[in-house]
């Protein structure tokens, strides 16, 4: 059994679809996955595995770097032509703005802009709409609700269709590093080395 977890986005865009190449690589695998923004204890609640996003802060844990995520702001063309189309940062303080509100950790996750001297800076968005995990700005930006800043990768089918557009693609630039992280006790576990092998494989996001 691989017990494994991943934010949610991150789960149900870029780890389902990967699940039933793993199972075919390997038949007699049981995958038990948890898409959950909850950042939960692996060694408490016995998982193997786990996609990060950010710094790694347990020392009994292992993180394996994959290529970085990358964040862009939308919104829908319905929701721009009624509202119209912010051309600066604070212009923008004046849309409706969807955001994520941390729980577990107490406070309104930043939005960031790269400004033009290349520093990266966050900015709180004012509050329209703020959900407790990333999946419902998505939905929300489709539906003309407001603008949301998002990773990419989510989002890059909806921004070809036209459903979708970057707004200040000008300020573009924020950016994380993403881990799959693991404890130290399943180092040598092929289970996890196969994981690791197919995001490597797998990593356009």
């Amino acid at each position: 059994v691989l017990r494994m977890t991943a934010p949610s986005v991150l789960g149900r865009v870029v780890l389902t679809p990967l699940l039933g190449q793993l199972l075919e690589q390997y038949p007699a695998l049981q995958i038990d996955a948890s898409f959950t923004d909850r950042l939960v204890d692996m060694v408490d609640e016995g998982f193997d595995a786990a996609l990060r996003i950010g710094p790694l802060a347990d020392s009994r844990m292992i993180a394996r770097s994959l290529p970085p995520l990358h964040w862009v702001t939308v919104a829908s063309p319905q929701y721009l032509a009624r509202h119209g189309t912010p051309q600066t940062q604070e212009a923008l303080a004046e849309h409706r703005c969807l955001s994520v509100y941390n729980h577990y950790r107490g406070f309104l996750v930043p939005w960031q802009f790269r400004l033009a001297e290349g520093k990266a800076e966050d900015w709180l968005p004012p509050v329209s709409i703020s959900f407790d995990s990333g999946d419902p700005l998505i939905e929300g930006a489709l539906a003309g609700l407001g603008v949301a800043q998002v990773m990419e990768f989510a989002v890059r089918e909806h921004i070809a269709s036209g459903r979708l557009v970057r707004v200040l693609p000008q300020l573009e630039g924020r950016s994380r590093e993403l881990s799959l992280v693991y404890p130290r006790t399943r180092h040598a576990s092929p289970k996890i080395k196969a994981l690791g092998a197919l995001l490597l494989a797998h990593s356009r996001w």
